[in-house]
């Protein structure tokens, strides 16, 4: 793996990006190609624990969450980057996160960065890779959510997992041992932090999982 991927020194500001990795979407429909062939898995995919319940509440208001999401991920990106953006109607939710505390301590060496495990046909795409301002050698990932009001916190360990085993698999040189989500909305912002070293084996547990069940069919 490491001989597809550029090493990372930490004189460079940004990861560079991992070439040949593509990210597609079409309607509901969406995945990655290598070099032109298709990657089977996602870490969504894999982490997807939802009943079919569950799907179909988030099928049925996506209307509503998709924009406040896409919009919030394209605004902190370009915030990172040092760009300008145009939050729209969701200024309010904008403004609270690119004024959080965190980004006083931590910057961004990676934006929506796609990720991929060769061997078992996974890829998928960290919100964020953030290093320490004064530590360069503590590397961290960081998920954001956007909620419509209230803050809450959901499950999301195997999904960090998911994106600390991929950069394991991409940049062995760099220590990934700090990881956290943040959740913002347009009344309140919040961070949980996790631990790195549960989140990986919760995800490779349930990487296990996913893999047993496809054996069955």
């Amino acid at each position: 793996m490491k001989d597809l991927v550029t090493p990372y020194e930490q004189k460079d500001r940004w990861l560079p990006e991992i070439q040949g990795i593509e990210k597609y979407q079409k309607n509901n429909s969406r995945g990655y190609f290598y070099k032109g062939k298709l990657i089977p898995y996602s870490i969504t995919q894999i982490t997807d624990t939802r009943n079919a319940f569950v799907k179909k509440v988030h099928e049925d208001t996506q209307k509503d969450w998709e924009p406040r999401g896409n919009t919030a991920h394209y605004c902190l990106e370009q915030f990172l980057k040092g760009r300008s953006y145009d939050p729209g109607e969701y200024k309010s939710l904008v403004n609270r996160l690119v004024n959080y505390w965190i980004w006083q301590e931590w910057e961004a060496i990676g934006c929506e960065y796609k990720l991929f495990d060769l061997k078992r046909g996974i890829a998928g795409t960290a919100d964020m890779i953030l290093r320490h301002k004064k530590d360069h050698t503590r590397i961290a990932i960081a998920d954001l959510k956007t909620k419509k009001d209230k803050i809450t916190f959901q499950d999301y360990k195997a999904q960090i997992g998911g994106y600390i085993n991929l950069m394991n698999l991409c940049y062995p040189e760099l220590k990934i041992e700090e990881c956290f989500v943040i959740a913002a909305s347009n009344t309140a912002i919040d961070m949980r932090v996790y631990d790195w070293n549960e989140c990986l084996d919760i995800y490779e547990n349930q990487r296990r999982l996913f893999f047993d069940r496809l054996e069955v069919f």
